[in-house]
């Protein structure tokens, strides 16, 4: 499951965001899944891809307590990288190909 959020991630990558943390997490109601923690000049964000192949955005742990919501950025059902691309540029988290 890396190997995918790992792919689906890639224009984050690109982009200047680094990973500070991954996590895998085995849940029976949810579905098994894995985390990247990202962080660009200070702001930091969740990627958490579940083994039925959704993407789900989150604010992280730090930005909750500095009295963010903790509801989900977005939430993409088995996403193509395009469609990954796209909900990454609508949150100005990187900038659109040839931009």
């Amino acid at each position: 499951m890396f190997f995918a959020l790992q792919r689906l991630a890639q224009p984050m990558l690109e982009g200047g965001w680094v990973v500070i943390s991954t996590a895998r997490d085995v849940s029976h109601e949810h579905g098994d899944s894995v985390f990247y923690d990202l962080e660009r000049e200070g702001v930091e964000i969740e990627l958490e891809y579940y083994e039925h192949g959704e993407l789900v955005a989150y604010p992280t742990d730090q930005a909750v307590e500095d009295g963010d919501s903790t509801e989900p950025v977005f939430d993409l059902e088995e996403p193509t990288e395009a469609e990954c691309l796209e909900a990454f540029i609508a949150q100005g988290w990187v900038q659109a190909r040839g931009s």
